[in-house]
């Protein structure tokens, strides 16, 4: 039992066709074993040493994940460099990885919908759209009842499963909320994007200083989750995706290793 490599790859790209990602991204197959079918495939928000073990443990041949390996030019591979085990311990195990970055993150039904469902939202539409009017980056909604930025901040609390001291507030709790738009991972570069399409809270990771404070003079709130609580829905969806493809030809597991790198005492 196994899904052939043209099989999968033609899959994938239907899924989320590498043509739409963005300049500077690396998604597409990072690591290519030579393998011509694979028996097992592993989906993970990321590959590191813990989603690594995991694949090898399970006895997976091909990882999916969403953050490329590596979005520069590799010139040397080192054992003492993270990165540089994780290419050797690959290619040793005969793993293919394959990422899925911001083709995936132009999808609509992608992580940005799953947080707008998981939050009430409604009337969703394109926060940002290209010449086209495709979705290009994150999505709108709205709230029909009143609500404040501490009311979302619990909300969000509960979608992700998250302490909700875990989720960085810019603005005042009793801030009103009307219209929120969601870009998962790092979006702070929306922040304008939002305030012009009347967002009253833009929620997306890896929010800093100057910019909550270009927030603030601009009169619109942001929530920060963190950056793998935005992302790590698509795990859940990539395996439904690869479900439907590979069928009875191979076997899809979702990694249950990662968590969020940060704390808070």
């Amino acid at each position: 039992m196994s899904i052939s490599k043209l099989k999968l790859l033609s899959g994938l790209e239907k899924i989320a066709s590498l043509k739409t990602q963005e300049e500077w991204d690396n998604s597409g197959l990072n690591i290519d074993s030579g393998k011509e079918s694979f028996e097992k495939i592993l989906v993970a928000l990321d590959v590191d040493k813990l989603s690594l073990q995991e694949a090898i443990d399970v006895k997976a041949d091909f990882m999916v994940v969403h953050h490329p390996l590596f979005f520069n030019p590799v010139t040397s591979i080192r054992e003492a460099d993270p990165t540089g085990r994780l290419i050797l311990e690959l290619i040793k195990n005969n793993i293919s990885l394959y990422a899925l970055h911001t083709p995936f993150d132009k999808l609509v039904n992608n992580t940005d919908w799953t947080q707008a469902q998981g939050i009430g939202l409604k009337d969703i539409e394109n926060l940002t759209e290209n010449n086209f009017g495709v979705k290009h980056f994150g999505l709108t909604g709205v709230y029909s009842d009143n609500v404040t930025l501490k009311d979302v901040i619990y909300k969000l609390s509960e979608a992700m499963d998250i302490e909700p001291s875990k989720i960085k507030a810019a603005g005042d709790f009793d801030s009103s909320i009307k219209k929120v738009a969601i870009v998962s991972g790092a979006g702070s570069d929306f922040i304008l994007d939002a305030k012009l399409k009347g967002c009253d809270l833009l929620i997306t990771g890896d929010i800093k200083y100057h910019e909550a404070c270009y927030g603030r003079d601009l009169g619109i709130c942001l929530l920060d989750p963190g950056h793998f609580n935005l992302e790590k829905a698509f795990v859940d969806l990539m395996v439904e995706r690869l479900s439907i493809l590979a069928g009875e030809e191979a076997v899809i597991l979702s990694s249950r290793v990662q968590k969020d790198p940060f704390n808070i005492l």
